[in-house]
């Protein structure tokens, strides 16, 4: 009786846990699901934080075929349609609604602190339905110029929990202070030029892309950047040598990011109309393609 009984008991614990476990959301996502972005909460009081982060953290994730990451210009319609500025950060007291509302599935967000000389990093992912939380990763710094490098391996560990294969994170994985830079100051001017670029234009921008580069040289989006705004401003000399720079500056690009510097580089900088249409065609290619990433093989960037 008494065997019978301890046996009802282990059964009954098993359904529960299991119950438990069928009850919790899943943390991985499909092919077919997109992810919002959302702020970086900035509690550090270091200015060179608000909105920098998020940007790195946008460049990071862009670098997976996996992930599907909700447009800025689709975030921008959809704070439109919900009544609110463009403008609007999308913190942790709206992402939800812009989630919903952006068709998105999952959304997220997280902040900065600091304490005493150590920077902590938290980021939370949540389930645009119900918003329930699925996941949370955490990064912590020594030091400032440390944070990006840090925070690009929490990105790593968002995208393997998110579903994405190690290969595939191993073949498309540039180290995010490499994708980007180390400097929180150039990487605070780079996403104030994306700002001005989105609200006011490219030649508010020019100044804080110039300021990015004065900060780090070799910051190859800042110089691909500032180029693209060259060209829009019909300066086309100054354009050529932007891309030209930021195409010398190969270790420190993501994989699609090389695949537009170099059809930038042939079309501005060399006048090869010919390799600039093949170059257009391997970048929308390869774009395609990254959703099977075992199909192609990355430009030695290295």
């Amino acid at each position: 009786m008494r065997n019978g009984i301890l046996a009802l008991s282990a059964i009954v614990a098993a359904l529960l846990c299991a119950g438990y476990w069928y009850g919790q959301p899943s943390a991985k996502l499909s092919e077919n699901d997109t992810l919002l972005v959302g702020e970086l909460a900035n509690e550090s009081g270091e200015k060179d934080f608000d909105g920098s982060l998020r940007e790195a953290l946008r460049v990071g994730l862009l670098q997976s075929p996996f992930l599907n990451l909700l447009s800025d210009e689709k975030i921008r319609a959809t704070l439109r349609d919900l009544g609110k500025p463009e403008d609007t950060l999308v913190d942790a007291s709206v992402a939800q609604a812009v989630c919903q509302k952006g068709g998105a599935q999952a959304y997220l967000t997280g902040k900065l602190s600091r304490n005493g000389d150590t920077y902590q990093v938290e980021l939370d992912v949540y389930r645009c339905s119900d918003g329930r939380r699925l996941l949370k990763e955490q990064a912590e710094a020594p030091q400032a110029r440390l944070l990006v490098e840090h925070l690009g391996e929490a990105a790593t560990k968002l995208r393997a929990q998110l579903g994405e294969s190690a290969a595939s994170i191993r073949r498309f994985g540039v180290a995010l202070e490499r994708a980007t830079t180390p400097v929180p100051a150039a990487l605070k001017a780079y996403a104030d030029a994306r700002k001005a670029t989105q609200e006011k234009g490219d030649l508010e921008a020019v100044p804080f892309y110039k300021k990015a580069i004065d900060l780090d040289a070799r910051y190859a989006m800042a110089h691909s950047g500032l180029a693209v705004s060259y060209y829009n401003l019909n300066q086309m000399g100054q354009a050529s040598e932007e891309v030209r720079l930021a195409y010398e500056a190969g270790d420190r690009q993501t994989y699609r990011e090389h695949l537009n510097i170099a059809t930038l580089y042939y079309d501005l900088a060399q006048g090869d109309i010919e390799k600039a249409i093949e170059g257009y065609k391997e970048y929308i290619r390869a774009i395609h393609t990254m959703m099977w990433p075992w199909a192609i093989s990355p430009a030695n960037i290295s």
